[in-house]
């Protein structure tokens, strides 16, 4: 399920996904800065928190229009929260139907608004019920005279949005504790770092309900062998985190008391090193994926000579030197 509200806070992103009220969600909303103040999160990480509610509950507490809730009240600590949206306001909610042409619209914004956060390091993105993302909206892309142009705009909106996830310049990472199905896996499929718990499944059933998962096994199909994408997209049968995680769906498995533990160590080892220089590499990763691999080498050679350019390169090597930490700037500025 995707779902449209933001809470923002320094340092990762977390979206989440599980129904509550509006109660609920001020609750929720006050125990994460409550966690933010006290360093249970970790600082520099910024927290953006989706909550999904309903049409309603968003008309009597915010405006229709999502862009002008996008922004930012951004700390001048690293280890204090920024919010997307008004800071003393409990989270933002949509309509939470699977994946619709407005929750993908706003979550798109969001990545385009996270981008411009120096403070984000990473991107979490994770769910708190049993399914992670269960895909397309099937009630929305029945053809009725006149509704192909929207039903296009529902796939393009969601293209829109993967794409949005490669280009975004720092790591997003998938934290699923339960189903990923069509769109979701595709979601999945679509993030740098994948980690799952041993209760989280996969699958493509689209062929089953008559519309074939294409886009979403474009993604699948970058991710694992021809073979396993194949079988799930023409069986449509789930496979387990195991068996995602064998065939290069996901990075790790661990148990579900685990997952949250895991999340953390993981956006902390991404804390630890320089932003700048991380989202040179990323951007540098995936351009050389699709080169010939001397072709990928010369420009490897030149992004690497790039990349000493940066005092945080230069910083780095010192501190290896001298046996400290580094201490970064998180900015591309040259020697």
């Amino acid at each position: 399920m995707f779902s449209g509200g933001v809470t923002k806070y320094a340092g990762t992103s977390f979206i989440s996904t599980s129904p509550c009220t509006p109660k609920e969600e001020e609750t929720t909303f006050w125990k994460s800065m409550k966690a933010s103040r006290e360093g249970s999160l970790p600082s520099g990480v910024v927290l953006l928190q989706v909550q999904a509610g309903t049409a309603d509950n968003l008309e009597r507490q915010y405006s229709s229009s999502f862009a002008p809730r996008l922004a930012c009240a951004t700390s001048s600590t690293a280890s204090a929260h920024c919010c997307l949206g008004v800071p003393s306001f409990p989270p933002l909610t949509a309509r939470c139907c699977l994946v619709t042409r407005r929750s993908v619209r706003e979550l798109d914004a969001c990545f385009r608004e996270v981008d411009k956060e120096r403070s984000v390091h990473c991107v979490v993105l994770s769910s708190s019920g049993p399914v992670f993302s269960s895909g397309h909206d099937l009630k929305e892309l029945k053809i009725e005279s006149g509704d192909s142009a929207k039903i296009q705009e529902i796939f393009s909106l969601c293209t829109s949005v993967m794409m949005a996830i490669r280009r975004l310049s720092v790591p997003v990472i998938a934290q699923v504790n339960g189903l990923a199905a069509a769109a979701g896996c595709q979601l999945v499929a679509t993030c740098d770092i994948v980690l799952a718990s041993d209760k989280a499944t996969f699958s493509l059933p689209g062929a089953a309900f008559g519309l074939f998962c294409s886009t979403p096994g474009i993604a699948v199909a970058r991710c694992v062998p021809q073979k396993m994408s194949a079988y799930m997209l023409f069986t449509g049968n789930a496979i387990s985190a195991q068996e995602a995680l064998r065939n290069g769906l996901v990075s790790k498995v661990v148990p579900e008391d685990k997952l949250q533990e895991e999340t953390d160590q993981v956006v902390s080892a991404i804390k630890a090193k320089s932003k700048s220089v991380l989202c040179l590499g990323k951007k540098f990763y995936y351009r050389q994926i699709q080169m010939g691999i001397e072709d990928a080498y010369t420009e490897g050679e030149r992004v690497m000579l790039h990349n000493l350019e940066y005092c945080d390169s230069q910083e780095g090597i010192n501190a290896f030197a001298e046996k400290r930490k580094p201490c970064w700037e998180h900015t591309d500025r040259k020697i």
